[in-house]
């Protein structure tokens, strides 16, 4: 049996100051729809409704512009702080994204949905349609059938959906606080852009020795000197396993291709052991600080594992330093122009490898040992600075996630 939609919704959460339920309405009730069409060409530059990067241009977007003056004369004109619906579903939005356009007046497709609303606040309902709360309706009333992408569902069933609707002033204090949030997630994010930025340029002038460091007494350190990897490190693989042996209960985890990401260990997509070896000295059991590299497919991406009790998988290899500051060699393999290299390097079948000949005949420029020290030190503030910046954006985003489940759902 169908249900019947409540008139009225109270939130879990509540600013001081305001009581009772809230009205529940129609999106017709409250939205216009808007068809207005580009017949003149008078607007050339084009929209996409993205659900990670919000409305861009189609130019930024697919880096060419997908219409043309030819087809154009039928997409429909987006104003300002219009809200696009875009029936394409993706693991981001799984039906399909809500956003609203903050850029320019300009045109869009004729495949979203466009809509505006002008007495009630508009930033209130950009984080309304953030949340989940849309998609029972759009799941019992849409279809993607047609095509697996793409939801389909009518415009009268579209507009058919139901929203919440608090007062306005109420409406207004929601908006205005979660726009705080995201402006503390934003000044976290710009931050740790710029200490990134700054890392960057700074390997680029260590590790160029444009800027030296100085001895504990102020003295030069020696010159540098030229080494193939293989003389300061040896590099180390093990055993495959095959995929039936991984569970999430035991204590030993595999690191596969997957998980090695940029610098890190991805460990979303981390599988644990069915069955632990009985004879475990046969496999290259991990510790915190080693160092990974991948050597199929993304090949030649460095990270360092900050846990104990992993086992390597076949095609991920570990960079057993010997005569090397450890933390220097990570820093000074995570520079462009090793990847570059490696990518130079790769041979193809079904898709890219490097050999350990390749990795080990690779060329170094190596400072003295307490000069690797010091730049190994000073590298590692700044990566312990982002992660602690990166640790804050993701509480931040939790924290926010929470909010809008507690406020809207």
């Amino acid at each position: 049996m169908p249900t019947t939609t409540p008139s009225s919704h109270t939130p879990r959460l509540r600013f001081p100051g305001f009581t009772g339920s809230w009205e529940v309405k129609k999106l017709w009730e409250i939205w216009k729809n808007k068809i207005e069409k580009n017949k003149d060409h008078s607007i050339n530059f084009v929209l996409t409704n993205s659900a990670v990067l919000w409305i861009v241009s189609q130019e930024s977007f697919f880096d060419k512009d997908i219409a043309n003056s030819d087809n154009t004369n039928w997409y429909y004109i987006v104003d300002v702080w219009d809200f696009v619906y875009n029936p394409r579903i993706s693991n981001n939005a799984p039906y399909g994204p809500i956003k609203q356009n903050k850029l320019k007046k300009w045109i869009m497709s004729p495949l979203y949905t466009i809509f505006s609303i002008d007495k009630w606040n508009k930033d209130f309902y950009t984080y309304y349609f953030e949340t989940t709360r849309r998609h029972k309706y759009l799941h019992n009333n849409g279809n993607s059938w047609a095509r697996s992408d793409r939801l389909n569902i009518s415009n009268k069933d579209f507009y058919n959906m139901s929203l919440i609707s608090p007062t306005l002033p109420e409406q207004t204090k929601i908006a205005s606080f979660l726009s705080a949030v995201d402006d503390k997630i934003s000044s976290l994010t710009d931050l740790m852009s710029a200490r990134a930025q700054y890392k960057s340029g700074m390997m680029s002038r260590i590790f160029s020795q444009e800027i030296r460091f100085l001895d504990d007494h102020w003295q030069s350190f020696p010159g540098w000197e030229e080494k193939k990897l293989g003389e300061v490190c040896d590099l180390q693989n093990w055993y495959a396993f095959e995929s039936s042996t991984y569970n999430e209960s035991w204590q030993f985890g595999i690191i596969t291709i997957a998980n090695v990401q940029n610098w890190k260990i991805d460990l979303s997509q981390f599988n644990k052991m069915e069955n632990i070896p009985k004879d475990l000295k046969k496999y290259q059991i991990l510790k915190q600080g080693d160092i990974l590299i991948s050597m199929t497919g993304n090949v030649g991406r460095i990270c360092i594992i900050d846990e104990d009790n992993f086992l390597l998988n076949q095609r991920v290899w570990k960079l057993e330093p010997k005569n090397i500051n450890s933390e220097f060699l990570y820093q000074t393999l995570r520079q462009d122009k090793f990847l570059f290299k490696m990518t130079q390097l790769a041979q193809w079948w079904a898709q890219p490898n490097i050999w350990k000949f390749d990795i080990l005949w690779y060329l170094l420029k190596l400072p003295s040992p307490p000069e690797q020290t010091k730049i190994a030190n000073f590298f590692s503030q700044i990566d312990h600075h982002i992660s602690d910046l990166e640790t804050q954006i993701e509480t931040a985003k939790q924290w926010k996630k929470g909010l809008l489940q507690g406020l809207f759902i």
